[in-house]
């Protein structure tokens, strides 16, 4: 008596999700998800504190090839690219020091951070675009002279 009632019990258990279908479902199809509540957009604040600390996370933050515009030696504009394979950790600094001023200008869904030299030349301005709540770094602008 209990052998046979463990058949119907196993037999039961096995074709419960079938039942649970509705005609023509599959059990995929039959089982609902739980909705997922999309995780909210980083702040650029956040970002570009950790970016500047993981290089593993930096790297996986820049958009490659990353293009870089510069100045050539007669202060012609050229562009290029940098390779995934040819990139090198940098950290980007937030502050103003005694030889750099250091802006950010932080939009929806873009940021810049401008590094300007005083009576030195430099001009480097690093651009970054949130892409579905995640921000990269998409272009270097170089424009030192």
């Amino acid at each position: 008596m209990i052998k046979q009632g463990l058949h119907v019990f196993f037999y039961v258990v096995l074709l419960l999700p079938f039942w649970a279908c509705g005609e023509g479902q599959s059990v995929e199809e039959g089982i609902e998800e739980t909705p997922t509540t999309p995780a909210p957009p980083e702040t650029f604040q956040d970002f570009i504190q950790r970016f500047n600390r993981d290089e593993a996370f930096h790297v996986g933050r820049v958009v490659f090839p990353l293009i870089v515009e510069s100045l050539d030696g007669d202060l012609n504009p050229t562009k290029s690219q940098i390779k995934s394979s040819s990139y090198r950790f940098r950290q980007i600094a937030l502050e103003r020091t005694p030889n750099y001023d250091v802006t950010q200008k932080i939009e929806k869904q873009q940021a810049i951070v401008k590094y300007r030299g005083e009576e030195n030349g430099i001009s480097v301005s690093y651009h970054f675009e949130q892409r579905e709540g995640q921000w990269f770094l998409v272009r270097i602008e170089d424009l030192s002279t």
